[in-house]
């Protein structure tokens, strides 16, 4: 390869600056056929301290318009890292769409839209084929431990009679809105209230990784299942923005089932403390595909929320680059593997602006 790839490096304008956002920022800064040229603020982000400390550089372009930065930059990609639900970052992913920006998103509720909204999912697929950008939602799940391991896994087996992913993290890489999501924070009775009134999801995205992988495993799921339980403290836990008082959550249990022909044929275990080492819970990742012959793939200890999550939208890039307009889950691209080189690699797919 000789010279930069087309003539210059791709530009990306950022969507939240949360702990994902900042993470993804850094990483972008780091592989030099990219450039971050610009960053969506919220109203309440404490942007001159960020400044102040380097998390975010000085000569970045920020503004709470991104319609003003998207016009102002045209960028080539778009790193959406706000929220999770698709009624909440689907106009947002639009107004990129709309523009032949192309877009990497951790909103779990995207990478299978048809279980919670299929119709916002089917306008962002018209869309992209209409203005020719595609879409992916990816993270660490769904779009890697719960959904893209398992495929992989599985492309060495026989075949797939039954399938187990268990995870146990470390939640104290969040900050205290994620944790209210997931169940974090609470008395017991709180709890009980925000579980009942859709407030506690825990882990957001249980079922579309279950959907993910049954579609790439041609099944069809007839049940689907799953329940999130307290773990409750037992000492103070002095946390970046606030403390867990004795008598409060400190983590969850999560437990998803699904069935393929009325059989049980997937489950997922989720464990997450914000100090697991307390209650002795060792934090992993485990892949378990039974069959023919069985494999049981175990990653310790464990990939990190915030820096596996950051790392797929980065790494993403090249593969949303080079797909056909669309809107895809994580299985449906090029794996995302970190492109390291100085240019992009030959053949990526550059905006019709260039």
């Amino acid at each position: 390869m000789r010279g930069l790839h087309q003539g210059r490096p791709v530009e990306v304008i950022h969507f939240g600056l949360g702990n994902v956002g900042r993470a993804a920022l850094r990483l972008a800064r780091t592989r030099e056929w990219l450039r971050p040229v610009a960053a969506v603020i919220g109203g309440n982000s404490p942007v001159g301290e960020l400044v102040k400390s380097g998390e975010i550089p000085d000569d970045l372009a920020l503004s709470p318009d991104p319609d003003q930065l998207l016009d102002r930059f045209r960028p080539e990609v778009a790193l959406i890292a706000t929220r999770s639900p698709i009624a909440e970052v689907k106009d947002d992913i639009l107004r990129c769409v709309r523009r032949g920006v192309n877009v990497v998103t951790s909103s779990e509720e995207l990478a299978y839209p048809e279980v919670t909204d299929a119709s916002a999912g089917e306008e962002i697929a018209d869309a992209c084929r209409r203005f020719g950008a595609a879409v992916v939602a990816t993270g660490i799940n769904p779009g890697f431990v719960f959904d893209v391991l398992p495929v992989v896994v599985a492309g060495a087996c026989w075949d797939v009679q039954r399938i187990s992913v268990t995870r146990a993290l470390d939640a104290s890489v969040f900050g205290q809105r994620v944790h209210r999501s997931l169940g974090v924070g609470y008395s017991l009775e709180d709890f009980e209230e925000a579980r009942e009134a859709g407030i506690i999801r825990g882990h957001i995205g249980f079922e579309e990784s279950a959907e993910v992988i049954a579609e790439a495993l041609g099944r069809d799921l007839d049940h689907f299942s799953e329940t999130v339980q307290p773990l409750i403290a037992d000492r103070s836990y002095r946390l970046r923005e606030y403390v867990i008082s004795p008598g409060q959550t400190a983590g969850v249990t999560q437990e998803a089932t699904a069935s393929v022909n009325g059989r049980p044929w997937l489950r997922f275990d989720l464990s997450l403390h914000v100090d697991p080492d307390s209650v002795r819970i060792q934090t992993r990742d485990r892949i378990r595909i039974e069959g023919e012959n069985t494999i049981d793939v175990t990653i310790q200890p464990g990939t990190q929320a915030v820096l596996t999550t950051s790392a797929r939208l980065v790494n993403s890039i090249p593969s949303v680059l080079s797909a056909p307009p669309g809107l895809y889950n994580a299985t449906g691209l090029l794996p995302a593997a970190p492109w390291l080189g100085e240019v992009l690699p030959p053949g990526v797919r550059r905006s019709r602006r260039t």
